[in-house]
């Protein structure tokens, strides 16, 4: 099933309405758009791979567990941040039960599917290690547990 990803992107609380769309990065798991609203806001709108993530409520629930804590660490807006979805929530499903999620997109981040210099892959990979360790969780376990301390 085709989802329009502007109707998808209307049930979360952004800044204001969305009114742009296009598919953004070169993901091989998700699939990723990169979404503006009428306040010029841009976010990373995602459909979970549900052959990839065979429970993505759980995904989602270790998600929000491990940003909330990420959040506790930090104020600096250059970390991966869940918007929520109106009404409560932090993801939606689709007709076809696909589920979705967005975050706010954080500005000069980039995508590296390969990087080119070895200063990028280690920076790469520093820079995803809490996404790392993320995926290293989500697939068929819960944190439980978890606090600000937990993660370094």
């Amino acid at each position: 099933m085709n989802v329009n990803p502007l109707r998808m992107a209307a049930q979360f609380a952004t800044s204001g309405p969305a009114v742009a769309s296009r598919p953004y990065g070169s993901g091989h798991v998700n699939t990723t758009f990169l979404v503006t609203d009428t306040q010029g806001a841009r976010y990373v709108l995602q459909r979970i791979n549900g052959r990839a993530f065979h429970r993505p409520d759980q995904v989602m629930s270790n998600i929000v567990r491990i940003t909330t804590a990420m959040s506790a660490q930090t104020s600096d807006r250059r970390r991966l941040s869940l918007v929520p979805v109106h009404g409560g929530g932090w993801w939606v499903r689709d007709e076809s039960g696909q589920v979705w999620r967005m975050y706010d997109f954080i500005d000069g981040s980039m995508e590296l599917s390969s990087p080119v210099t070895a200063a990028e892959f280690a920076g790469s990979v520093i820079a995803t290690l809490p996404v790392i360790i993320l995926f290293a969780l989500i697939e068929g376990k819960v944190v439980s547990g978890l606090t600000a301390g937990s993660i370094k």
